[in-house]
């Protein structure tokens, strides 16, 4: 492609996204022309809008290329108007999990081209739907239920980031299967779902607390928290695949412990929902009774010494640090 090309593609691309903004007629045609046009070649409208760079994209910049793409669907499907559920744009690319995502968080999936889904996502229209998801958790307002084992996932995160202070983890009403637990870097704290649990157990008729999802949230966890801290170019800290489980084995390896501890690797039990802390009445439900504080504490094994006492049958047998470094 020649310089002459790329500067019309250029230019193409800058007086499009202008129509976007301060447009709106002409923005729910171009719109329209995007929606139905199948060709591929790149001097397309469509394809040259998603090669411009939307530089300083606000909230309403957002709202208007929202606005079109919702009217242009409309023109194209009256029906699109009656669903009872909003549209969500998925590229025609994208996998079954992402299409159930947007499903379980109540919208209508859409197919678009994959160079349109570029489009909603650099306009900030419809950001990729993980994305959306993470924003709901953020935005969910704090829970005063706590899962059970809630306690140990806090002592496992405080041992691998031991420079946090303060409350680490925040807990939200928030039942969508994703995010699990978020990483928040404006705050510096973990978010987690309030209603994590694992599925196996939740009908069983069990009296002993299950921790069966601890696990899988700690890897969440990192796995967040690894990603939000490259994206923004931080990431001084590394943590290992080894001290990840090393945490979990330590935190949640055995029942018998010693509970001070842990308490004091947990975080306080406020919360906070965009920025704000729970309510009084919140606070109050989730303090813990005298009379229902057990004996029960857990124990930061020695790999080096005797294994600890096992759980009796009626509990769960959790396998122990030193069970673990014999294999």
């Amino acid at each position: 492609m020649g310089a002459l090309s790329e500067l019309y593609l250029s230019t193409l691309g800058a007086a499009l996204d202008v129509a976007f903004r301060s447009l709106p007629d002409l923005a729910v045609e171009l719109a329209i022309d995007m929606l139905t046009d199948p060709r591929s070649e790149p001097h397309s409208l469509g394809r040259s809008l998603a090669l411009a760079p939307l530089a300083d994209i606000d909230e309403e910049g957002a709202v208007r290329y929202r606005d079109a793409f919702v009217e242009a669907w409309r023109m194209i499907d009256p029906s699109t108007a009656a669903a009872s559920l909003p549209p969500y744009p998925c590229s025609t690319a994208a996998s079954s999990e992402e299409t159930e995502l947007v499903q379980s968080l109540g919208y209508r999936p859409i197919l678009v081209q994959t160079h349109v889904r570029q489009i909603l996502e650099a306009s900030q229209a419809y950001p990729s739907i993980k994305m959306h998801a993470e924003s709901l958790l953020l935005g969910s307002p704090g829970s005063a239920q706590d899962p059970a084992g809630t306690d140990r996932l806090i002592a496992a995160l405080t041992l691998l980031f031991p420079a946090l202070e303060g409350d680490i983890v925040s807990i939200r009403r928030y039942d969508r299967p994703y995010p699990r637990v978020l990483w928040d870097s404006g705050t510096q704290m973990f978010v987690m779902s309030g209603s994590l649990g694992c599925a196996e157990h939740l009908t069983d008729n069990r009296t002993e607390p299950c921790f069966c999802w601890v696990g899988s949230a700690l890897l969440d966890a990192v796995a967040s928290w690894r990603a939000k801290t490259a994206s923004d170019g931080g990431g001084g800290q590394h943590i290992s695949d080894e001290a990840v489980f090393h945490a979990l084995l330590r935190c949640v390896g055995s029942d018998a412990g010693d509970e001070e501890r842990l308490q004091q690797s947990t975080s306080s039990w406020s919360s906070y929902s965009s920025g704000k802390a729970c309510s009084e009445e919140e606070v109050r439900a989730r303090l813990p009774c005298a009379e229902d504080a057990g004996s029960g504490e857990l124990e930061y094994i020695d790999p080096t010494g005797p294994p600890p006492v096992r759980p009796s049958s009626s509990q769960f047998s959790h396998p122990s640090a030193a069970d673990a470094t014999a294999h």
